[in-house]
């Protein structure tokens, strides 16, 4: 008998954004954006972060997005989503061979 297992996740982080203005660029302002949630999946037996097949997709209302993976196989397993996007949101994580997981209320503030 095949037994699922169940994803672990860690970690909604606060959204954070910094405008900045100075000589850089010839006193242009330059946008600097962070995530609202920064996510890693772990398997919960072995606390192992999941690397391949994790699709996170977050919801607030009517928007829809695919949190951003790990674009190499040297970057940290994290699954980044909602920049400058504050709002309530719903992350819900599958995996090949592991239960969904879905957390609810996940809160995003405005800087």
């Amino acid at each position: 008998m095949f037994r699922r297992r169940v994803i672990q996740l860690l970690g909604a982080l606060s959204l954070s954004t910094t405008a900045s203005c100075g000589n850089l660029l010839g006193g242009d302002c330059v946008l600097l954006q962070t995530w609202g949630i920064d996510v890693t999946v772990t398997d919960a037996n072995t606390r192992m972060p999941l690397t391949s097949g994790v699709t996170v997709r977050l919801r607030s209302g009517d928007y829809v997005e695919t949190a951003r993976g790990p674009q190499s196989a040297t970057e940290a397993p994290r699954h980044l989503g909602a920049a400058d996007r504050p709002g309530l949101y719903e992350v819900e994580v599958t995996a090949p061979g592991y239960r969904t997981e879905t957390r609810s209320n996940v809160f995003v503030e405005p800087e």
